[in-house]
């Protein structure tokens, strides 16, 4: 009888500790950042998400290797993809060469690879559904890549309030790239001084893609 009683009360603390268990952790996902999805005009990353050169988006694994896709600056600005190329899976990448092809019809913007590496995962969902590069950054990312040297790679990123002031000085040079582009406001006048239009780059030709990609795609990297 006292051996069964044990065996009872065993069994009541495991089960009074597998319902704390449970109940921590449902208070700490209710507590958890959760993704709101993007607002207008909203360029920044989620906290702890890095900015890689390139306007690449950055989140580093336990493996050393970093998960990355296209910013909200460039989705933002491209407007539609049609298309994304992606590497083969095993593939050696060098500093500065072509990681990922973005394409809108007949135009294209080639995003290098901030760091030499190797091509550990691609992400086939966003190949196949191109609309998931404007999800949050666990959806959206591209290329799994992993850098032959992994603190000189972590020196490239930036975080936080860098992160930030970066990306509002990206915005400012964009409004004068269009500014030089076009007589004609591309952008909503806001009190930040203007956020240019969602998908503006859709209004211009080829040889404007080709000025943007080397003044903020290829200058970044």
């Amino acid at each position: 009888m006292t051996v069964l009683i044990l065996i009872a009360l065993v069994i009541v603390a495991l089960l009074v500790d597998y319902a704390v268990q449970v109940r921590q952790a449902k208070k700490a996902k209710a507590l958890a950042p959760q993704f709101q999805g993007w607002g207008e005009g909203d360029v920044f990353l989620p906290d702890g998400v890095l900015a890689a050169p390139g306007h690449l988006f950055s989140l580093l694994n336990k493996d050393g290797s970093f998960r990355m896709g296209l910013d909200r600056f460039l989705t933002h600005t491209i407007g539609k993809v049609d298309a994304i190329e992606l590497p083969q899976k095993g593939k050696q990448v060098q500093k500065g060469d072509t990681l990922l092809t973005v394409k809108q019809g007949e135009r294209t913007i080639s995003i290098p690879s901030p760091f030499h590496g190797t091509i550990e995962e691609i992400n086939q969902m966003v190949s196949e559904l191109p609309a998931l590069l404007r999800e949050e950054p666990e959806k959206s990312w591209a290329v799994a890549v992993k850098p032959n040297d992994v603190k000189s790679s972590m020196n490239l990123m930036r975080v936080g309030k860098e992160a930030k002031e970066w990306l509002m000085n990206e915005m400012n040079r964009l409004r004068e790239f269009l500014s030089a582009q076009t007589a004609e406001p591309a952008y909503a006048t806001l009190q930040d001084g203007g956020v240019p239009a969602e998908g503006v780059l859709q209004q211009m030709d080829v040889d404007s893609w080709s000025k943007f990609e080397q003044e903020f795609i290829r200058t970044n990297s």
